[in-house]
């Protein structure tokens, strides 16, 4: 096996270890073993499952989360569900997957979007598991922060407001926005991630968007 010690130590240094999800396991390994990249299951049998800055970040066995990846992939011909695999979210809902073919995929539960940048620009050339490394090392993203309508980041003031989140837990709108519900910090409170997921993934469609392209732009529904 490929020695990942000095980006594992990396992300370690950087996070500490994950917390509050405890040991993987072993069944889960084996069902992901050769579905995944190999530094995926070397970081769950080394360090487990669990989140990351009071939640920012959680790290998450990805049979419990099937039913939101048939959500909203479904059989769609590029993501078909059953070889689309959700590791990660951020605390409002942002999605990391990994599909077999495509590599890494990113879900916005708030927006409805997809993203895969190497859908679009393939790399096969740079190992699968660069871009795993890549997602846990940068699991703090800004990016994965929800904006509230005046453009402000609501995470800290929502630890602030409901406390850090639990496992399994994650700050959910009470009307999603892509019903109409506000971008804004008292329509959102904490919630149980596989139901509050289940609710947002059900009121899609979701689309693919090309993030490349400039400007950024919808390509095609997802589905």
């Amino acid at each position: 096996m490929e020695n990942f010690d000095n980006h594992f130590k990396s992300i370690i240094d950087k996070f500490g270890q994950p917390a509050g999800g405890g040991a993987v396991d072993p069944a889960m390994v084996e069902t992901y073993r050769d579905r995944v990249p190999v530094a995926l299951t070397a970081f769950w049998t080394t360090y487990g499952l669990g989140f990351w800055r009071e939640g920012y970040f959680q790290l998450c066995d990805p049979r419990r989360y099937r039913p939101i990846a048939k959500f909203v992939f479904s059989e769609d011909a590029d993501f078909p569900a059953q070889r689309t695999h959700i590791y990660g979210f951020s605390a409002f809902g942002r999605l990391l997957a990994w599909n077999e073919t495509h590599r890494l995929v990113r879900v916005d539960l708030l927006d409805h979007s997809v993203r895969c940048v190497n859908y679009f620009k393939p790399k096969p050339n740079i190992s699968p598991n660069i871009p795993i490394l890549t997602s846990l090392f940068g699991a703090d993203d800004e990016a994965d922060d929800a904006l509230d309508a005046d453009g402000e980041p609501m995470f800290r003031r929502a630890v602030k407001t409901y406390g850090p989140l639990a496992m399994g837990q994650i700050y959910a709108p009470r009307l999603n926005p892509a019903l109409g519900g506000a971008m804004s910090l008292d329509n959102f409170r904490p919630a149980a991630a596989l139901e509050a997921m289940s609710l947002a993934a059900q009121s899609g469609p979701f689309v693919l968007k090309d993030v490349l392209a400039r400007p950024p732009h919808v390509t095609r529904q997802i589905g």
